[in-house]
């Protein structure tokens, strides 16, 4: 399952984020009912990479917020939300200025 999420993260660093939806959506929906919170927290991040990168900020902080959310509360896990953080701070730039577009995600 991450390994298909991290293809679709590629789809979005090669400017093909068109194609990045349908994709998602197999994954959402081959997902399990009992999936650990880390692993649809990493749904919603690559999501909210798609629709930041395919100019739908609203859909990409709604999606970079639900990750947000399904950070546990426990220590180590402020590197996550800062990380989150960031995303969600790329959205707000690319609403100002909608012609700059989204920068890809970092590595980390």
């Amino acid at each position: 399952m991450t390994a298909r999420l991290g293809l679709v993260k590629q789809m979005v660093e090669q400017n093909r984020a068109g194609e990045a939806p349908a994709e998602l959506d197999r994954i959402a929906r081959a997902m399990p009912a009992n999936a650990t919170a880390a692993l649809r927290g990493s749904l919603e991040e690559v999501r909210g990479d798609v629709f930041n990168a395919r100019g739908q900020h609203e859909k990409a902080l709604g999606a970079f917020l639900r990750a947000l959310r399904l950070v546990p509360d426990e220590p180590g896990a402020g590197e996550r939300r800062a990380y989150l953080g960031s995303r969600i701070a790329q959205v707000y730039i690319n609403i100002d200025n909608a012609a700059k577009g989204s920068t890809p995600p970092a590595a980390r």
